[in-house]
Formats: structure tokens, C-alpha cells, sequence
């Protein structure tokens, strides 16, 4: 049959799949020249009513759907051919692409960055689907129905959603078949005993999204009361892994409430990647096999970075960085001489109110050098230390092998905007460049010539 002309317009090229209900081949549009994929159901004794029914569906709909994400029905056709069976045939646009099983298979699993970008294009699809009235389920989302074309830079350029051979409409006025369809380990449970809603594609994809992130079948995965249990891959950061188990609840209604309400919650989880990569970006060379970058300190060595692939330290040793400072020690060495001078002087004074004005005077001029002493000791001797992960932001101060944190840690996911200020002085006077780092109401601020 590959030598074959369809309705005198559709030349066949090669065969992509068969099974004993249809057959599935590559063509070209005479009429184009475009390629085009002609999907066809052989009407013959293996096939069901509901067979009929499906296929159907998808010709109507597919011709109807708009979405850059999935296939057009370009033509319907009823042919009678040369085996003598009657063939229904689907032509669809062609999507020059692999599966992301193909993937799978040759290239193992994805990155967590990949397959986030997987979760909202398909998240896009499934909002535009479950937006007509009434809803269109999928119903069998997995790597095999989900295409990808690559660029030379990424392997997932643009995602397609094909394969709506199970495709059906959620509405009490559509007879829906009684045969289960769907693919065994993505299929959520109420869509297993035969009663699908939109919440069903939201668990195909979160098995879906596990299968591509960790490189094995669902089915194959260990479950604890119900729930899928990949808590073996730790590297997937925590956030992440709420998600997943949030898409994959057993129970419809402990999922999220829409596919829209799902994107949502993950853009959340990508701008806080994107925070992430504000501090941890860093370039993996063949020597950093721990992923981590050498602690690197300034030409003074006052202030040492250390990085890795989950956190970022900054200490900056305070000593010497205030050249006025000098200036100020020595009037407060010169102001203690004369008061322990005038100190010694009040001893001598007979009792009387002008030894009384005369010590209290004294006081208040001991607790204002003892003050400004502390902040000279403070900004000759202290440490300051910020630290970013996963967690938290914290920033630290040390003095004389005591640590205070002011303000106090935020979680990480409270970092809401980081400003670079004062990076070009006035004409005449000295920058002084800090960044400060927002969380929520707490500002965390190293600089003010720290940088």
C-alpha cells in the first residue's frame, strides 16, 4: 500500500504504525506538496461501535481545534480499498518531530528545567481544551502522544499533543462509550473505573511529567496508599515534588481544581528558579565533578564567595575597609585621655554639688566613647556573612566569635525583588555600590563599600 494514491490526491510514503485497527502512514499532498499524516481505521470485524464512535470524535474535533500545540484535520475521507474493507482516514498537518518516548528510549530521562518546560506547554493545551463548554478530555497523555521539535540549542523547541484517538467531551448530553480508554499506569482512578473528569488530565500529565523526569514507567514505580512514591530521586527540588504529588493525588478532588489553577502554581515554582539562577548560575567544567566553584576572594582578601549548585556565601571581612576609621580611633583614644584626666580631677573636688554635675557629666561622656568604641570595634573586627539556598536568606554578623542575625532568615521563596543601588556616584564623590535583597518586609543589604 505504500505505492498507493488515495482519492487521487494523497500519495502514501511510507507506513509509521498498524495494528489490527488502523494503520497509520506518511504521505504527501499532491495538491501542496506538503506532508501530511493519514491516520486510517480499517472497518472490519475487530472493530467496536465504540471503535467508530472515537474516531469520529476526533475528525470532528480536530477540525474544529485551533491551537498552535495541536495537529489540524485537513481532510476526512471514507474510502473503500483494494483489500475490500471500508477505511475511514484522518489526513492531519505533519509534525516533523520525535516522541519524547523516542527521547526516552535514546536519550534517557530530563532535566527538571525540561520537563517544567514540558508541564506548562502542555498545561497551555489542556487549559485551551478544558475551555470549551462542554470540557474535552484527552484522556491518554503520555510520552508517546506528546511530540517535540528540536533546535540545535534544545531538544523541546515546541511541544505537540497528538493522538486524540480518545478524545471525548464531558457532558451528560454526549453518550459516552463504555469502554475504558486510556493507557494503564497514566490513567487516574475514577478515569479507570470508567467515570473521567477534567481532573483525569491533570493526572496523566503528573505521570506523565514523573516518567520523563525519573526514566520509568509509572506502573513500575513503588505506591504508598494509593500515591505514587518517587521520593528515591532526591535531587528534585521540594517544591517541584509538591506539584507532582499535588497533579497525581488518588483522590479527583485533592488535585488541582483546573489546568489553569496548575500553571499558576508552577510559574510560582519557576520565578523562584529564576531567583535561584540570579545566585547560582555557574559554569560546569570537567574539574568541578562536586559542582561547586573554589572559594574566590578579592585582591584585598577581604571579601570570599563560595558557591555551589544549591547555595551561595558571601563573608566579608569588615577590617580596614573604613579608612576614616583610623581618623575616628584616634579622637576617641584622645577624648578617653581627657576624660579619665577630668575624671581624676572630679576625685579631688571636697562633696558638693559641683563634684554631683561633675560626675554625671563624666558618665554621660564615658557612655558616648564606649559607644562609639563598640562601633569602631564593630566595623574594624566584624565579619558580615550572606548566605542564600534552598531555604533560606540569612544575614549574619560576627564579632569577637559571636554570631548575630539581623534581620532574622526569611524563607527563600519570601525574595520578592533584589536592587543594585548607587553603583555610579555623583561627580566628585565616591559610589558606594550595595545590593539589597527584599523578602516580604525584611531588607537584606550588603555593601556601602563591602563590594
Amino acid at each position: 500500500m505504500t505505492d498507493m494514491i488515495l482519492a487521487g490526491r494523497y500519495a502514501i510514503q511510507q507506513e509509521l504504525n498498524q495494528n489490527k485497527k488502523q494503520r497509520i502512514f506518511l504521505a504527501r499532498d499532491l495538491e501542496t506538496g506538503a506532508l501530511v499524516v493519514l491516520k486510517s481505521l480499517i472497518c472490519n470485524e475487530a472493530v467496536a461501535w465504540d471503535d467508530l464512535t472515537l474516531f469520529e470524535w476526533e475528525a470532528k474535533f480536530l477540525k474544529v481545534l485551533e491551537h498552535p500545540g495541536i495537529p489540524r484535520c485537513l481532510n476526512y475521507l471514507n474510502l473503500t480499498t483494494e483489500d475490500g474493507y471500508e477505511h475511514l482516514v484522518i489526513v492531519e498537518n505533519y509534525t516533523l518531530g520525535n516522541s519524547l518516548k523516542q527521547y526516552l528510549l535514546s536519550e534517557g530521562p530530563f532535566s527538571e528545567a525540561e520537563v517544567k518546560t514540558i508541564a506548562k506547554a502542555l498545561l497551555d493545551i489542556l487549559i485551551y481544551l478544558h475551555g470549551y463548554q462542554p470540557p474535552i478530555l484527552h484522556r491518554d497523555i503520555k510520552p508517546s502522544n506528546i511530540v517535540a521539535i528540536a533546535t540545535p540549542k534544545s531538544r523541546i523547541d515546541q511541544i505537540f499533543l497528538v493522538n486524540f484517538g480518545a478524545i471525548q467531551p464531558l457532558a451528560s448530553s454526549f453518550k459516552l462509550t463504555t469502554t475504558i480508554v486510556g493507557t494503564y499506569g497514566y490513567m487516574s482512578p475514577e478515569q479507570l473505573n470508567g467515570k473521567p473528569q477534567v481532573a483525569s488530565d491533570l493526572y496523566s500529565l503528573g505521570m506523565t511529567l514523573i516518567h520523563l523526569g525519573t526514566g520509568i514507567y509509572p506502573s513500575k514505580l513503588p505506591y504508598k496508599n494509593l500515591r505514587v512514591d518517587f521520593s528515591q530521586f532526591p535531587t528534585l527540588s521540594p517544591s517541584w515534588v509538591q506539584w507532582l504529588k499535588t497533579m497525581t493525588e488518588p483522590i479527583a478532588s485533592e488535585r488541582f481544581d483546573s489546568a489553569k489553577t496548575a500553571l499558576q502554581a508552577l510559574e510560582i515554582i519557576l520565578e523562584e528558579d529564576n531567583r535561584h539562577s540570579l545566585f547560582l548560575e555557574e559554569e560546569q567544567t570537567p574539574e568541578s565533578s562536586e559542582n561547586q566553584t573554589a572559594p574566590r576572594k578579592s585582591p584585598q582578601g577581604r571579601v570570599r564567595i563560595f558557591k555551589t549548585n544549591v547555595s551561595l556565601d558571601i563573608t566579608v571581612n569588615q577590617a580596614g575597609l573604613y579608612p576614616a576609621a583610623s581618623t575616628l580611633g584616634w579622637l576617641v583614644l584622645s577624648w578617653f585621655i581627657l576624660l579619665l584626666l577630668g575624671t581624676l580631677w572630679l576625685l579631688s573636688l571636697p562633696w558638693g554639688t559641683t563634684l554631683i554635675i561633675g560626675i554625671l557629666v563624666a558618665l554621660a561622656g564615658w557612655a558616648m566613647g564606649l559607644g562609639i568604641g563598640l562601633f569602631l570595634l564593630f566595623i574594624c573586627r566584624s565579619r558580615v556573612r550572606l548566605r542564600v539556598n534552598r531555604k533560606q536568606i540569612s544575614l549574619t554578623y560576627e564579632l569577637l566569635g559571636r554570631k548575630y542575625a539581623y534581620p532574622q532568615p526569611s524563607p527563600f521563596n519570601h525574595i520578592s525583588r533584589i536592587q543594585k543601588i548607587g553603583l555610579l556616584g555623583r561627580k566628585g564623590v565616591k559610589p558606594h555600590p550595595r545590593i539589597v535583597i527584599w523578602a516580604r518586609n525584611q531588607q537584606y543589604e550588603l555593601g556601602r563599600d563591602l563590594l
